[in-house]
């Protein structure tokens, strides 16, 4: 079957976005945190990000959340937008 047959969310397709948002994500977390700052560069902690996010649009803070926010933003929404673009 040619790849243009299948159908966009597939079941095979929807697996392969989650399992490479997964790792994507986890490759960034160990880059931004451990390699990053032991090369002497900037710590990049996403999660402080997404808080600063969620207090902006809300008001307050809320660490689980923004917890929530980062994760789903990588395992969902980066590949998401990387499949329909």
């Amino acid at each position: 079957m040619a790849a243009t047959d299948r159908p966009l969310f597939g079941a095979d397709r929807l697996l392969t976005m989650l399992l490479a948002g997964a790792v994507a994500t986890a490759a960034f977390d160990l880059f931004g945190q451990s390699l990053s700052p032991g090369l002497g560069f900037a710590n990049l902690a996403p999660v402080p990000l997404a808080n600063n996010v969620i207090q902006v649009v809300f008001g307050a803070p809320w660490a689980p959340g923004a917890h929530a926010l980062h994760y789903l933003a990588g395992l969902v929404g980066y590949p998401l937008g990387w499949m329909l673009i």
